[in-house]
């Protein structure tokens, strides 16, 4: 395996496009692309609340730009709370959304990535598509009462790219024949 590495942005925030052009650069020499996208880990947590949820700084404009070499796209998210991702699903060939995976979390997803290894867990929450996400507290746009708390009548009409709990996996399925138990 021959890996080609040129990163498009500095960093998760990064708003500087001038390496999105030798990104897509190397994305067409290679056979397959794959893009990090997310946030650092120090922007999550408590007191780390976001009013936009979508990819910081030009990672949406980095994602945009690699799809459209026509290469299989592979976008692995990694964050500490379910971003809003919809056009970056739509743009990727595949997405493994990694969270914040912890100090073996490179060889963890060099595993999944080469296939030493399954994904098979389901998401522990909702990913919404970021369409009206951002609302106001004011009463007149305040959904109809539904008997649930607001948070929940809010998160109702959002539409969702993954709802919890999501998450599928693929493997080979060996045929055994001639099978026999003894008792």
């Amino acid at each position: 395996v021959r890996i080609i590495y040129e990163p498009g942005l500095g960093y998760s925030r990064d708003k500087h496009t001038a390496g999105i052009a030798k990104a897509v650069n190397a994305a067409m020499r290679a056979d397959a692309v794959l893009v990090c996208a997310g946030e650092e880990s120090i922007l999550s947590g408590e007191a780390h609340s976001l009013a936009d949820l979508h990819l910081q700084g030009a990672q949406s404009e980095l994602i945009a730009a690699l799809a459209k070499t026509g290469k299989p796209l592979v976008t692995v998210v990694m964050a500490g709370r379910p971003l809003t991702i919809g056009q970056e699903v739509e743009q990727s060939d595949a997405v493994l959304y990694a969270f914040h995976p912890g100090t073996m979390g490179g060889s963890a997803l060099a595993d999944l990535l080469f296939g030493k290894a399954v994904p098979s867990g389901k998401t522990p929450v909702t990913a919404n598509t970021g369409r009206n996400i951002a609302r106001t507290a004011s009463p007149e746009k305040r959904p109809a009462r539904t008997g649930l708390p607001a948070t929940f009548a809010y998160r109702r009409q959002m539409p969702a790219v993954y709802r919890l709990p999501y998450g599928f996996r693929r493997r080979r399925i060996r045929e055994y024949g001639n099978t026999e138990a003894e008792k």
